[in-house]
């Protein structure tokens, strides 16, 4: 009897898009809500003609398969390692640089796009997706653990019954809390900000791409619309008056450090944010300040309006 927790998920890059990589064991990365769409058609229908009313054959345009999941934002441990999930930064449109024993940065790029192999193991169950690419999501709040999402799209393997492989989950460290003791610094258009929560969605639109004479692919190159949202205690008019900035459209930064530990350091940066509409909340009887952005890239680079890095 399959058992909805018995869930496993093994990733690995591609050297040859759209190609199936092999994911092992020494592959597999700590994930959560593992969900999958195993099969998505394309159809169409043989519009011939019978002597009676019936429904008419079809034929398949495409198969595809969706995985979605969250995983912890956390290093790998090691300053210059890459992170296990920084995999999943690279099939969602980012490019991964690394200074030894230093960082690795990750930020968003118009081509040259990386695709991987998933293995999902559902109930014992091996669902192959290939030439994988897709959008992450990113999540910090209070008291919480702050998490990555990943929505993907891959193309189509026959599902096998297999037995699980023996795991090597490495380069995964343990996550640290999102609050006062592990995010010290925290800058929100120039202001020194208390942050209550903080998401960003890279606004990637996987599609898939199959006309004919050319190699089929998951397309994350037709949409980059990125939205970020934050929560912080409200400032009076004379600290930070972010009714005029945003009246304005008066771009300015933002950046926090989360993380206290070499290796397990995560910070995030972007020079020019449009705000959105700033309006009042209340958390536990504080007044919070609520209000959406857009990153802004330079006129001659248009991808280099924010930036992870992991030290």
């Amino acid at each position: 009897m399959p058992l909805t927790y018995d869930r496993l998920l093994l990733a690995k890059l591609e050297s040859t898009y759209g190609t199936s990589s092999a994911p092992t064991g020494t592959d597999a990365i700590r994930v959560n809500n593992l969900n999958c769409d195993p099969l998505k058609m394309g159809l169409v229908t043989r519009e011939i003609l019978y002597p009676h009313a019936s429904n008419r054959p079809r034929l398949v345009t495409q198969r595809v398969s969706e995985v979605s999941f969250d995983f912890e934002l956390a290093g790998s441990g090691t300053a210059g390692t890459p992170p296990k999930t920084g995999i999943f930064f690279r099939a969602a449109g980012y490019s991964e640089t690394i200074v030894a024993s230093t960082s690795v940065t990750y930020a968003p790029i118009g081509s040259n796009f990386e695709g991987i192999t998933i293995d999902a193991r559902v109930g014992r169950k091996r669902h192959l997706l290939t030439g994988v690419r897709g959008t992450l999501d990113f999540e910090f709040k209070t008291n919480q653990i702050p998490i990555g999402k990943f929505t993907g799209m891959g193309f189509y393997t026959a599902p096998t019954d297999v037995a699980n492989p023996s795991q090597t989950f490495s380069n995964q460290a343990t996550p640290a809390i999102f609050n006062a003791d592990n995010t010290q610094t925290i800058s929100v258009h120039g202001f020194a900000a208390c942050m209550e929560s903080f998401s960003f969605k890279t606004g990637r639109s996987p599609q898939v791409h199959q006309r004919a004479g050319c190699t089929k692919q998951i397309r994350i190159d037709t949409e980059r619309a990125c939205e970020l949202e934050f929560v912080i205690e409200s400032p009076t008019i004379a600290e930070k008056d972010y009714f005029t900035a945003a009246a304005n459209q008066t771009l300015a930064g933002i950046s926090f450090t989360h993380g206290l530990t070499a290796g397990n350091i995560l910070a995030f940066a972007s020079s020019g944010i449009s705000l959105g509409e700033p309006a009042y909340d209340d958390a536990n009887g504080v007044e919070m300040l609520t209000c959406s952005g857009s990153p802004i890239p330079s006129p001659t680079n248009g991808y280099d309006d924010h930036s992870w890095i992991f030290t």
